[in-house]
């Protein structure tokens, strides 16, 4: 007995370890997928040939073979307080840096921006190791900075400069020559720009094969990084457009497995117990591609703007987690469990709630380290209390792998979010980890979608079974009741040649005693008294014969009407009407008379009433019609089920048998259920003693259904029953 109550326990117990080691392998991918994709998509510093008489960096003899980008991360100086008005304007030129206040040797930061000009960095011409920033008071209130670097790309070379990163609005000049604005694009209208996924602009040089590259950045002084974020790429036409085309392909792959998960889910929740988890996944994969549409610029915003939506998205995702793990809690669980849940849940939510409320009443956070700080935060706090939670409420369930899967994917996301890498490819590593989650997902539904498929074809496979054995079972039973049919044909016949002859024989008894006591009446004392006495003895005699008869129909009357108790029972109604159908149709099959029959071939109608009885309800229902409505009868059988959309207690099955025969007069009506009672219109040569409906009438009652009849002179007559079902 000890055994069996473990066994559960033990399978529980290894069902999680093996839930909990998938957990631990999928981690292990997760590693390593960041570790190849920050290989393969990571830009590294390149050695480039300095010239440092000319200040000029001399780029290898191009080749257009040659698919490598330059990457020039260093060798740059830092400008401030010049705008790209100066520059288009003449005030300040290349030729103008030496004597103004710049820094040398500045490297481009991927996490500071012109915060961070690199340890390297030499400023000259100003007396702090640093600049005084100048507000220019720009719609917002603006800061300036320009980054300046020469370059001898070679004469007949045309390149691309693309910087797929910048937190404000970039200005390239070469040569001089305004080129194209980069980065959020302040200056123009907010919307959709799919060729934001990596930003470029053409750079020509000059008959010498020299390039002057000036780069004029104006962003928000509320931005704690303004600048260039990503390393400046010098690329061939056909490179360039590949790094536009990967990072778009790339965002609609997303796209269109979040469509197949949307289609996919729907159809799969309709087996689900609670639909609710799969509408938190939807939302929360959702969130993450608009999360990645804001951060690489596919939304054209603002910086500012992109910095906050950025900050409210990921304080979003991190209650939609929660809210997920909460819908994976198992129905059967306990209310002090499902209590931690949901003050788990309501915590996290007010929490969220808290962190946008600080940020909208203190704007002046935005331009600190407050958003990106307090969303690791926050985010690790939550993704740690997911897991904790997972292992105390879950241990053992089967959504617990699913629970881990979705915690530990998120965590990696949310932390891959706070950081800034310099990506060859405009693809940020938290999207690859959102494309392998949504991957996994597919695949989950799918797999889960071909077994459901292959439960259902076995289950159909041997419902066609059973409906074959069942068919063939009940063809039998047809022929035994056939052959039932023949021998109960023959008994009637014998029935009604025994009370013909039991009418003859009472009709025989009682004019010999009514003749001898006439006699005995008219003769008085003039009879003899042995004459007398053999008159009495004829009578006594005659009456036995007659008690004999009337004792013989008796017994007769019960062993045709069985026994007066009910059994109840479970029957099919849809399966007794076939029966009570199949034998009349074989009665009226040599006739011109018409019997017909609609069930549902989906539902069996099931009742509790007793078979027998019922039998006969519908016995002398069917067979008043067919004696009432003539040579051309047509009888109807017809059994449904009401609002089965409803509850079992409001649901009804109906019966009605309607025939087309003389009719029931008016006042009639409400007399026919009672005994020997016949409409004034049934004819004399129409048998019957009054006693069928009356039958009719208990037995419906003592079924607790319900019988009313609808019926027009001369044109038909329905009798509608209406019976609670039993499922």
């Amino acid at each position: 007995m000890s055994k069996q109550k473990n066994k559960p326990f033990i399978l529980i117990a290894e069902s999680s370890v093996r839930q909990l080691l998938a957990s631990f392998v999928y981690i292990l991918i997760l590693l390593l997928l960041t570790t190849v994709f920050t290989a393969l998509n990571t830009r590294h510093e390149q050695d480039f040939r300095y010239d440092s008489k000319n200040h000029c960096i001399i780029l290898p003899e191009y080749d257009p073979a040659d698919p490598d980008n330059y990457y020039i991360d260093n060798r740059w100086v830092l400008i401030p307080n010049v705008t790209d008005k100066d520059i288009e304007d003449g005030k300040v030129t290349f030729d103008d840096i030496p004597n103004i206040p710049h820094a040398d040797n500045v490297r481009i930061s991927s996490l500071n921006g012109w915060n961070d000009p690199g340890p390297d960095a030499v400023w000259k011409n100003t007396r702090s190791n640093g600049p005084e920033l100048i507000s220019f008071g720009r719609g917002n209130r603006t800061l300036a900075m320009t980054y300046a670097i020469s370059i001898d790309i070679g004469s007949g070379s045309a390149f691309h400069l693309g910087i797929p990163n910048i937190n404000g609005s970039a200005t390239v000049f070469c040569n001089g020559i305004k080129m194209g604005v980069l980065g959020d694009m302040s200056k123009k209208n907010s919307g959709f720009d799919v060729t934001s996924g990596y930003q470029s602009i053409p750079i020509y040089p000059d008959e010498n094969g020299k390039a002057y590259i000036m780069i004029a950045v104006e962003s928000d002084a509320g931005i704690y990084n303004p600048g260039l974020l990503s390393t400046p790429s010098l690329n061939n036409k056909t490179s360039d457009t590949k790094m536009i085309f990967v990072p778009a392909i790339w965002i609609t792959s997303h796209f269109t497995l979040l469509v197949l998960i949307v289609i996919g889910g729907l159809m799969i929740s309709r087996t689900f117990s609670r639909r609710g988890k799969l509408f938190l996944l939807i939302l929360m994969l959702a969130g993450m591609i608009v999360y990645h549409l804001y951060d690489v610029r596919y939304l054209v915003v603002d910086s500012l703007a992109r910095l906050v939506i950025c900050y409210f998205i990921r304080v979003f995702l991190c209650v939609v987690l929660t809210q997920f793990i909460a819908s994976l809690l198992p129905p059967e669980t306990d209310r002090r469990h499902k209590r931690i849940s949901t003050i788990h849940s309501l915590s996290v939510t007010v929490i969220g709630i808290v962190l946008i409320m600080i940020l909208f009443f203190k704007r002046s956070l935005i331009g600190t380290t407050y958003p990106s700080l307090t969303t690791l935060i926050f985010s690790s706090v939550v993704c740690m209390s997911c897991v904790i939670k997972l292992m105390f409420l879950y241990y053992g369930d089967k959504n617990l792998s699913l629970g881990l899967f979705s915690t530990i994917t998120m965590y990696f996301v949310f932390l891959s979010m706070q950081s800034e890498n310099d990506f060859i490819y405009n693809i940020p590593l938290y999207s690859v980890y959102t494309a392998f989650a949504l991957l996994l997902l597919l695949i989950y539904f799918l797999r889960r979608y071909v077994h459901q498929y292959r439960e259902l074809k076995d289950t159909t496979d041997h419902l066609q079974y059973l409906v074959n054995e069942k068919t063939i079972h009940i063809s039998e039973i047809n022929r035994d009741l056939l052959n039932t049919n023949k021998k109960l044909m023959k008994n009637e016949e014998a029935r009604k040649n025994v009370l013909s002859n039991v009418s003859h024989d009472l009709r025989t008894p009682i004019t010999a005693i009514r003749g001898y006591a006439e006699l005995l009446s008219s003769a008085g004392d003039n009879m003899s008294r042995e004459q007398r006495n053999s008159y009495l003895t004829n009578i006594i005699r005659r009456s036995v014969q007659m008690e004999r008869i009337v004792s013989d129909i008796v017994e007769l009357t019960r062993m045709e009407s069985s026994t007066n108790e009910f059994n109840f029972a479970d029957i099919s109604l849809a399966m007794l009407l076939d029966e009570t159908y199949m034998l009349y149709e074989t009665d009226l099959r040599e006739t011109t008379k018409k019997i017909f029959l609609e069930i549902p071939e989906d539902d069996l109608l099931m009742v509790r009433a007793d078979q027998k009885k019922l039998s006969r309800v519908f016995d002398n229902l069917i067979s008043n019609s067919i004696n009432y409505s003539g040579d051309d009868a047509v009888i109807k059988i017809r059994a449904w089920r009401s609002d089965p959309d409803k509850d079992i207690s409001e649901q009804r099955i109906h019966i009605t048998v309607t025939d087309n025969g003389i009719g029931i007069p008016p006042e009639s009506i409400n007399l026919i259920f009672d005994r020997f009672y016949r409409a004034a219109n049934s004819g004399k040569n129409i048998k019957g003693t009054g006693l069928g409906l009356s039958i009719v009438k208990m037995i419906v009652d003592r079924h607790d259904a319900e019988i009313s009849v609808e019926s027009t002179l001369g044109a038909g007559t329905e009798f509608h029953i209406v019976m609670k079902p039993a499922y």
